[in-house]
């Protein structure tokens, strides 16, 4: 089983050969299936209870011959990761029509790297401020903001609003 990295750009590649020289001109088609829920990427977001063909673009026909790709996007049309952490897919390659036929399908497992989620943001006007980073799974990654003095300009009830398992007190974070 192969990794994929959550929140980073994804290139599914597929090399397509005929006596180990590879073939340009096909339309390969790939389906891409996560398997907690068993939805289908169409494209722009997961929830296509059907597969769905999405055609593959070609590398380089004259210098790499037989290569091909889909890129799936780092985050879906509600701007969440497409992949998600500890959570398995497949993608099936496959060629509908013409001289040649292709089936293959390949498995992957999901992983977040957490140093991507580090964000830059100028918070010297805000009284109050929370960013979050990203929601995965369940696990939620906060990034929180503190006035000048050290104090933490969120209250508890904020918080626990917002993440049930990280309370913070009124004056100091535990």
């Amino acid at each position: 089983m192969k990794i994929i990295i959550a929140n980073e750009p994804i290139r599914f590649n597929e090399k397509i050969l005929d006596n180990n020289i590879g073939i340009p001109g096909l339309s390969l088609y790939v389906n891409i299936r996560r398997l907690n829920d068993f939805q289908w990427w169409n494209g722009t977001s997961w929830g296509s209870v059907n597969s769905v063909d999405l055609l593959c673009s070609q590398e380089d026909p004259i210098n790499l011959p037989g290569n091909y790709y889909y890129d799936l996007p780092k985050r879906t049309s509600t701007n969440e990761f497409t992949i998600k952490d500890n959570i398995k897919y497949t993608t099936q390659f496959k060629i509908l029509s013409g001289p040649y036929t292709y089936n293959d399908i390949k498995h992957y497992l999901g992983q977040l790297n957490i140093d991507n989620l580090a964000i830059s943001y100028d918070f010297s006007t805000y009284a109050k401020a929370i960013i979050k980073w990203s929601d995965i799974d369940g696990d939620r990654y906060w990034a929180y903001a503190y006035d000048g003095v050290g104090g933490n300009p969120t209250t508890s009830a904020e918080i626990a609003s917002r993440d049930e398992r990280k309370r913070f007190s009124e004056e100091t974070p535990i």
